[in-house]
C-alpha cells in the first residue's frame, strides 16, 4: 500500500508527489509509464508516454516528436488527463491538467541535452509518425545528423488529481484541487 487510513491528507499529497518525482528518475518505477488522454473532435484518445521529469511546482514532463497526433490534439485542446497505476501497491492516480508544448525554446533545449545517442532517433524518423507504410522496415529510416527540430517537451500543469488506494472493502480515496499554488484537499468516498 502507498497510503493508509491513518495518513493525513497533507501526508498523502507528499507521498503521491514524492512517488511521481521518483518515477521521473527511476526507469523501473510503476508510475514511469503514464497513460495520457487527449480529446480530438470530441473523441477521447489515450496512449502511454514516459514521465521524464517533475518540477518543484508539480508540473510533469514527457518528450515526443512534434509531428505526432497527440501534439495536434493538445494544440487544439490543451486539457488532458493522466492515469498512473501501481499494481503491487494497489494504487491509482488520476490527474487532470493543462498541457503546454515546448519546441525550439529553452525548455526543449535543456531536455534535448539529456537525450543521447540512439535515443535521439525517437524524435527524428524521416517519416512522420502515423504515416501509412506497406512494411514495418520502411519506418526504420533516420537522417544522418540528428537534430532537435521535431523534439518537443510537453509540460502538464496539474489542476486536479485523486488517489485511490485499493484495500479489499476498505478502499481509501482523496481528491486534490489546485487553487493558485495551494491544493484544496478532501477525502472522498471510493
Amino acid at each position: 500500500m502507498l497510503i493508509t487510513k491513518n495518513n493525513e491528507l497533507s501526508e498523502v499529497l507528499k507521498i503521491v508527489l514524492d512517488a511521481l518525482k521518483s518515477a521521473a528518475k527511476d526507469t523501473g518505477h510503476p508510475f514511469r509509464f503514464m497513460s495520457l488522454a487527449t480529446i480530438h473532435q470530441q473523441v477521447p484518445d489515450i496512449r502511454y508516454v514516459v514521465l521524464r521529469a517533475m518540477d518543484a511546482e508539480g508540473c510533469l514532463y514527457f518528450f515526443t516528436d512534434y509531428r505526432t497526433q497527440k501534439i495536434g490534439h493538445i494544440r487544439a485542446n490543451p486539457d488532458v488527463a493522466l492515469l498512473f497505476y501501481d499494481s503491487e501497491k494497489g494504487v491509482q492516480i488520476r490527474m487532470q491538467g493543462t498541457a503546454l508544448v515546448h519546441r525550439n525554446n529553452a525548455v526543449a533545449e535543456k531536455f534535448w541535452m539529456t537525450v543521447e545517442g540512439e535515443a535521439q532517433k525517437a524524435y527524428n524518423p524521416v517519416l512522420t509518425p502515423g504515416t501509412l507504410i506497406s512494411h514495418p522496415v520502411e519506418a526504420y529510416n533516420w537522417p544522418e545528423n540528428m537534430g532537435n527540430s521535431n523534439f518537443s517537451v510537453v509540460q502538464i500543469v496539474p489542476s486536479e488529481f485523486n488517489v485511490l488506494q485499493l484495500d479489499g472493502m476498505n478502499h481509501i480515496r482523496a481528491k486534490y484541487v489546485r487553487n493558485d499554488d495551494k491544493w484544496k484537499m478532501d477525502w472522498i468516498a471510493p
